[in-house]
């Protein structure tokens, strides 16, 4: 598994460990629930959109690796 993939594991599992669900980040980003997932299953994620996940759930980057 890639770093990437790993990372993307553990934002999940965070996020899901604060019970904050895609359709809450979709509200908070003004987006659909179906690009949220798509975002959260891409190898391309953006940094500005990391930060901005994070800050919805109120989590650092340290958090997360």
């Amino acid at each position: 598994m890639s770093q990437i993939d790993q990372f993307l594991v553990s934002l999940k599992k965070a996020l899901k460990a604060k019970n904050i669900f895609y359709k809450d980040i979709a509200k908070a980003l003004r987006l659909s629930e179906s690009s949220v997932k798509r975002i959260l299953s891409s190898k391309s994620l953006s940094l500005e959109r990391l930060e901005e996940i994070c800050r919805i759930a109120d989590l650092s980057l340290v958090d997360i690796v």
